[in-house]
């Protein structure tokens, strides 16, 4: 259908070309090792908030009822809630990113990767990169040919990004891609969508 470019070299990118569509994947980053050892605190942690949970719920449900420990009971659940969460998003597995395009039309799955990708580190993060960690992302997209706007490469400090434009919405592709790889996918999302 298209006539790729070559890939860079070392890329870790796999090209599917069937008849009838392209699918285009690349591993989303697995996280260091370090992850687990925070889950393993976490499974200790919620070790003993099982045990204090217990505890107040039976002094809660004798009748000795204390406004503070409802007030701690339900910040309790909260926090343990939390910490469930957390454990199942740095234990979950991570899954590729993945563009399958036929002549009409562009899926997109964004994958998974441990802790939305984020590093940890604060010095290096500003607060709005902060802040996207804990949004809900949309995670597929179904998008018609005709409906795709600009596809850019462009430079925001010394990050790079390639994104798509769907109505009000701009959709980065490949965030953790080497430069040169996002470069080529550049070029093959243009000459498909140039294919009338």
């Amino acid at each position: 259908m298209i006539l790729f470019p070559p890939k860079p070299s070392n890329s870790t990118i796999d090209v599917q070309d069937e008849a009838n569509q392209t699918t285009i994947s690349w591993k989303n980053p697995h996280g260091s090792a370090s992850r687990y050892l925070i889950v393993i605190f976490m499974l200790a942690w919620l070790g003993g908030w099982a045990v204090g949970l217990y505890s107040v719920g039976n002094t809660l449900l004798s009748g000795d009822v204390n406004p503070f420990l409802i007030f701690w009971m339900i910040a309790w659940t909260v926090g343990g809630l939390m910490a469930i969460r957390n454990v199942y998003i740095l234990a979950r597995p991570t899954k590729p990113e993945r563009l399958t395009f036929d002549s009409i039309s562009l899926n997109y799955k964004r994958g998974t990767v441990p802790f939305g990708g984020v590093e940890w580190n604060f010095g290096k993060r500003n607060n709005d990169e902060l802040f996207k960690t804990f949004q809900k992302i949309k995670n597929k997209y179904s998008i018609l040919k005709k409906d795709i706007g600009d596809v850019k490469l462009e430079r925001i400090g010394e990050n790079q990004r390639l994104t798509i434009d769907y109505g009000s919405e701009r959709i980065e592709i490949g965030e953790f891609l080497q430069e040169p790889e996002r470069e080529w996918l550049l070029e093959v999302l243009k000459k498909w969508k140039s294919i009338i």
